[in-house]
């Protein structure tokens, strides 16, 4: 999927240091010895029209990339000094996640389709699973003849993708549970300079000679997905279009839009008869700056799988649920203390305007017999360089401004308390002689900016004189959050230590309802 702004500088670099390696001949290693297992029957399929699509929707999980926790491998390297898929434990992570369909990717090493036409094919066919293969465009690959410069890529045919459908459809025959493939980022970058329309017939002529039955999506992010041209172009050679849900602005927290996006996109795909599929973030993306949590994911479940039970689409895929258990977490999305943070957010790839705000506030009581009046808070954000004038923090009373700061102002990650070694803020003259007041915690925009992404947050709220409800930001009720952009926003944002654990449950068990 997308990656993040250093990475996509970084794999661009890389690519033009590579050479143009050809690719190389999948490697023979003797499979593990499994033991015979029990065989599922394969799910029946929705309708004819689209045999690779189970009766009731596609429930599956993708492991995604530059993901953590999502890579069920063995302990030990075998004798090609690779970990591969350990099969039989990710087995049991997807029937415990009751997913009918895994995403395979080949990406991360060059085991991974020997793996899976070796080990994992067979195995998900006896397990009931279905198989989608998943390959990565050519800006995600990374080819070259020295090993220690060349990166991920499809290997072993790379951006060969006639010869892909060729294996692809070769492996669906014989494993009748293979039963799609997918592209990623489709239309990224210079993507699309090969996946021509000539270039996408020549590999459905090839799949459909071979298998009629196995299926072709494409990856469509929103403007992909609701541009008309998009259609127009590619309608009568893909079978469907995988479309990643990421709210308004790129964040991976505001569930609110999945209805929304999906009433827009599906009247284009419907007057060319391609399926739908929702992907939704269980686990990172990487230019979000919160990671997803299990409220989020359950909101957009919500939605997905009622849409995929009306049949409006074909089924959900959840990208990145972490499969191994380790509760892997990046410290830098936590709270000061406990669980809940105030984050005041932009997103990377999202303009804003000069005096775009978003806030939360909460009335609270003033002590009438307190002798003097103070608010403390502690704050931090991950920005460090020379870039100031554009976001601010501001802490608001009675929608006057007590106190702002750049967010260059600071060190970069470091919790401080008021800016430096500023400390409590006396608020006397903002409170003194009132019964209540309004206090405002916010993000303000005094300059507009194309792509300047931060997470700035409020944490550990202390007071004299005030009575604060939630100074913890722990309960999402206790505040009102308000603004005047989609692109600026506020999130009391509870992330628990066991977050992933918990996304892991709610998916099986939005999966296992009928």
């Amino acid at each position: 999927m997308r990656r993040a702004p250093l990475a996509v500088a970084v794999a661009t670099m890389l690519a033009l240091i590579a050479g143009g390696a050809a690719p190389s001949a999948a490697r023979t290693v003797s499979p593990a010895k499994h033991p015979a297992a029990h065989t599922t029957a394969l799910p029946a399929s929705r309708d004819a029209s689209r045999p690779w699509v189970p009766a009731d929707g596609v429930r599956a999980t993708h492991p995604g990339g530059n993901t953590i926790g999502t890579q069920v491998r063995e302990a030990k390297p075998r004798s090609d000094g690779y970990r591969h898929i350990d099969t039989p434990r990710l087995i049991k992570k997807l029937k415990a996640l009751h997913v009918n369909t895994f995403y395979y990717t080949v990406w991360d090493e060059p085991t991974d389709w020997p793996d899976l036409v070796n080990e994992f094919a067979p195995a998900a066919q006896r397990a009931g699973i279905l198989v989608w293969v998943g390959l990565a465009p050519p800006s995600e690959c990374f080819p070259n003849k020295d090993a220690h410069l060349a990166g991920r890529c499809s290997r072993p045919y790379e951006t060969d993708f006639l010869t892909w459908a060729k294996q692809v459809a070769n492996l669906s025959m014989k494993y009748p549970n293979v039963v799609a493939w997918a592209i990623d980022d489709f239309l990224i970058g210079d993507n699309a300079k090969l996946f021509t329309h000539d270039y996408l017939t020549q590999m459905r002529q090839i799949t459909k000679a071979i298998n009629p039955k196995l299926g072709l999506y494409t990856i469509a992010y929103y403007d992909t997905a609701v541009d008309p041209s998009f259609y127009d172009k590619y309608g009568d050679v893909i079978d469907g279009v995988v479309y990643p849900y990421l709210g308004h602005d790129n964040n991976t927290n505001d569930a609110s839009a999945v209805s929304e996006n999906l009433n827009k996109i599906l009247p284009l795909a419907n007057a060319k008869k391609l399926s739908v599929v929702l992907l939704d973030y269980s686990g990172r993306e990487l230019d979000s700056t919160l990671a997803p949590t299990a409220r989020y994911v359950n909101d957009i479940l919500n939605v997905g799988m009622r849409y995929t039970r009306q049949h409006k689409i074909d089924g959900v895929i959840s990208y990145g649920t972490q499969l191994t258990g380790q509760n892997l977490i990046d410290p830098s999305q936590g709270p000061r203390q406990g669980d809940g943070r105030l984050a005041l957010t932009v997103q990377a790839h999202v303009g804003t305007k000069t005096g775009d705000y978003a806030e939360a506030s909460q009335e609270v009581t003033v002590d009438p017999k307190s002798p003097r009046y103070e608010l403390s808070w502690w704050q931090r954000d991950p920005y460090y360089g020379g870039l100031g004038g554009y976001h601010f923090m501001q802490v608001l009373i009675d929608d006057q401004v007590v106190w702002q700061s750049d967010v260059t102002n600071w060190f970069s990650f470091m919790w401080v308390n008021g800016s430096d070694t500023q400390g409590p803020v006396d608020v006397t003259q903002f409170v003194k002689g009132k019964k209540q007041v309004k206090i405002a915690f916010r993000l303000y925009e005094k300059q507009g900016v194309g792509d300047y992404y931060v997470d700035a947050t409020f944490d550990d709220l202390s007071s004299i004189g005030l009575g604060i409800k939630d100074p913890g930001f722990e309960d999402p009720s206790a505040w009102t959050i308000s603004g005047n952009s989609q692109h600026v926003n506020a999130t009391v944002f509870v992330y628990h230590r066991d977050e992933p654990t918990r996304i892991f449950r709610t998916v099986a068990r939005q999966f296992a309802r009928q």
